[in-house]
């Protein structure tokens, strides 16, 4: 049988954990954040392309 010396006390172990979960919401948070900005680029660069592609067909402003 093996058996730690060094091993980690039950409250370290608790910390750990609390830590690990408050770092994975903000991860999902930063996450979400990352994910809204890309949609939002994307649909500025499709409404450009679009705009682009239609500017012949838009009146002529005098």
């Amino acid at each position: 049988v093996i058996q730690s010396s060094g091993g980690l006390s039950k409250d370290e172990i608790e910390n750990m954990v609390k830590n690990a979960e408050q770092y994975a919401k903000e991860d999902r948070i930063k996450k979400e954040r990352v994910e809204a900005v890309n949609q939002a680029e994307g649909i500025v660069h499709d409404t450009e392309a679009k705009i682009e592609e239609f500017k012949a067909q838009l009146p002529q402003e005098e």
